[in-house]
């Protein structure tokens, strides 16, 4: 894969990366391996696919049979389709009898919310940020430029970093042998990789980190609401990536963060100091001597789950805000209630004492993709720790 990921590369590594799949490096070594003979119109045969990619020895006496291991994988894409994967834009068919990849491309939506959805995110950052600013048209002071908390970053003569969370990948060595870009769990950052990377080498070992990056959809939706506030070519900003990004990429800037607790990166300090754990879809923050905790629904695709929203105001007078969840929905409803002029007044209005726009809160957001949202806020506090030990 390269720095432009294909339509094909973006969807095989969304069912990659999948509850389906990320367990099985069989099942994902056999999927690409068919998605990219597919690409190139070829047909592999039994053997090929035995051979080349489940390892197997021609000379062996077991039977050569490689159905069930496509029985397996076809299995699992159908379930990736009706769970996660059933908004994809690329779907992949594994055909019963055949050894080739079918590419359906989902038609377009004629709703605008989703079309626009799907575009963007196939489009580069750069050029998502001039769309917006086409699209938004200029703010209107009264109403966007003077509201809670956005006032700070539309009024402000500092540029505003939005870093959209995306997902870690590394290079590695499947269990055929073959070598590819993956999505290991519990290696999110450039330290959780350096920490692996001690373990394999008392191997010989070594996994380097991969030029991929991959955005949940939660990425393009909430750059649409935050946009559609700093838009209008009135407020400068820059699109970075949370997997690229170094502090000094954001010093002297404002900051907005949007994207999981898995692409929190160089962030993940930052949360734990301010009280925020995510252990077995459980959201937990500190909060004065006890820790209240908020648990998730069920299931692979979550139509209720908790997002954590935090402002704060550094001395010199930077703005920090960052929302980040488990999955889509929770960010996508709490970017739709803060960017919402009704909302995020009734919001200051009730839970912000004065001026004090320091604050961590926990949302509970019930919904499915960007209709009937209930966003219900269940814990709002007062930041307490000092600005100047939390950001630089």
């Amino acid at each position: 894969m390269n720095d432009n990921p294909s339509l094909v590369d973006i969807s095989l590594g969304r069912v990659k990366q999948s509850r389906q799949f990320y367990r099985s490096a069989t099942s994902q070594a056999l999927l690409e391996y068919l998605v990219r003979a597919s690409e190139k119109g070829e047909t592999p045969k039994e053997l090929q696919i035995a051979v080349e990619v489940l390892g197997k020895k021609v000379d062996s006496d077991k039977e050569l049979n490689v159905r069930p291991y496509i029985s397996k994988t076809r299995k699992k894409l159908e379930e990736y389709y009706q769970t996660e994967g059933r908004y994809d834009e690329m779907r992949f068919e594994l055909p019963k009898g055949n050894y080739r990849i079918a590419f359906h491309k989902k038609e377009e939506s004629k709703k605008p919310g989703r079309l626009l959805a799907g575009a963007l995110a196939l489009l580069g950052i750069s050029l998502v940020a001039h769309l917006f600013f086409i699209l938004s048209g200029p703010s209107d002071d009264g109403k966007i430029k003077n509201l809670p908390i956005w006032s700070g970053f539309t009024n402000s003569d500092k540029q505003t970093a939005i870093i959209l969370g995306d997902h870690y990948f590394v290079h590695a060595k499947l269990e055929n042998g073959m070598s590819g870009t993956v999505r290991l769990i519990g290696v999110n950052d450039d330290n959780n990789l350096a920490e692996l990377n001690k373990e394999l080498a008392e191997n010989g070992e070594f996994l380097a980190k991969s030029k991929v990056s991959y955005v949940n959809r939660q990425g393009p939706r909430g750059l649409f609401n935050v946009m559609g506030i700093l838009g209008g070519g009135n407020t400068d900003t820059q699109m970075l990536y949370s997997s690229k990004v170094k502090w000094e990429d954001i010093k002297d800037k404002n900051a907005i963060f949007i994207g999981s607790i898995k692409t929190l990166a160089l962030f993940g300090s930052l949360t734990k100091q301010l009280g925020f754990s995510y252990e077995h879809r459980t959201l937990s923050v500190i909060d004065g001597q006890d820790t209240v905790s908020f648990k998730n629904s069920s299931g692979s695709y979550p139509h209720s789950e908790y997002a954590a929203t935090f402002h704060f105001t550094t001395e010199d007078g930077r703005r920090v805000l960052f929302f980040f969840c488990d999955n889509d929905i929770g960010n996508i409803g709490a970017l739709k209630y803060f960017t919402d002029p009704e909302g995020i007044k009734a919001f200051a209005k009730e839970h912000l004492n004065g001026d004090t726009e320091n604050f961590i809160s926990v949302f509970e957001v019930k919904g499915q993709d960007q209709q009937d949202f209930s966003v219900k806020p269940c814990l709002v506090r007062e930041l307490k720790q000092p600005v100047e030990e939390l950001w630089p």
